[in-house]
């Protein structure tokens, strides 16, 4: 059976925004089952565009249960159908100044192994330079459209400690890929699928069953391990690692003991299974 797919298109503190792929089959139930949680202040889904907009009370509930209570319900809605719930990389994509650091590293590297030019010197300490700025530049956009810096950029701090000892070329090439290269692939951590089945415990006892594992169709790319990997040699944490929405929802889980509220009913209960 196909995935019922939702995205979060972003996150804010208090205001959240979700795509479903599929509406729901009944919009009015739907959005009152999710808002009935403490917390959610309002639940808005508009069917041409098939976005839910929901403001909530952060001291009160996260936007990550926030998001598996959505999944549920859709997936009961689809008869216990699959959700499968990405959070894309909304950081800002490598501009002009990031190619032409890529460019520079490749001439520098090219004429550093080959020795053709007289200038091999300069050209290494150039390429180690403008990543330098590049990764400046790179950081000041994403403040401008995030308010926050990714953890990368501070890879910068890798690379200045090369070019005072006059060996830049690895240590570029390294914050390059670190700070860059995480635009080029797709986190399989951004992908999860969510189950949920209903169950009885007793007479008055009901409660769902909600299994929740990594989207086996997004194998890890061998960019992003070897990215992880070089992040890793210079103690760094990259974006991915911290983005993990898996992650997100096991750490939100332990929390709550992995119990949360049911949907519809104040007695009822959801209960959470994490396969990693």
């Amino acid at each position: 059976m196909t995935p019922v797919d939702i995205s979060i298109v972003h996150e804010l503190p208090g205001r959240l925004r979700l795509r479903l792929f599929r509406p729901p089959t009944d919009a009015p139930a739907f959005t009152e089952a999710v808002r009935q949680h403490e917390g959610i202040e309002s639940v808005v889904f508009q069917p041409r565009t098939r976005s839910l907009l929901i403001y909530y009370q952060p001291t009160e509930v996260s936007d990550v249960e926030i998001v598996v209570r959505v999944g549920v319900r859709l997936s009961l809605d689809y008869q216990q159908s699959f959700v499968r719930i990405s959070r894309p990389d909304s950081s800002h994509p490598p501009g002009v100044m990031a190619y032409s650091a890529a460019g520079a590293i490749l001439i520098a590297t090219l004429t550093n192994a080959l020795r053709t030019s007289p200038f091999h010197k300069f050209l290494v300490q150039g390429a180690g330079g403008l990543t330098a700025l590049a990764v400046v530049d790179h950081a000041w956009q994403e403040w401008q459209e995030n308010q926050e810096y990714h953890p990368e950029v501070f890879s910068l701090v890798y690379l200045l400690g090369s070019l005072m000892s006059g060996h830049p070329l690895r240590a570029s090439i390294i914050t390059w890929l670190v700070t860059f290269g995480r635009h080029l692939v797709e986190s399989p951590g951004n992908a999860c699928l969510l189950r949920a089945d209903p169950g009885s415990q007793g007479k008055d006892k009901n409660y769902l069953d909600v299994m929740i594992r990594r989207d086996p169709t997004k194998p890890a790319n061998p960019l992003s391990v070897l990215i992880s990997a070089l992040s890793a040699s210079i103690g760094m944490q990259t974006r991915s690692q911290e983005n993990d929405l898996l992650e997100s929802i096991s750490h939100m889980a332990s929390r709550h003991h992995h119990l949360l509220e049911s949907l519809e009913s104040q007695s009822g209960r959801i209960y959470l299974r994490l396969d990693h």
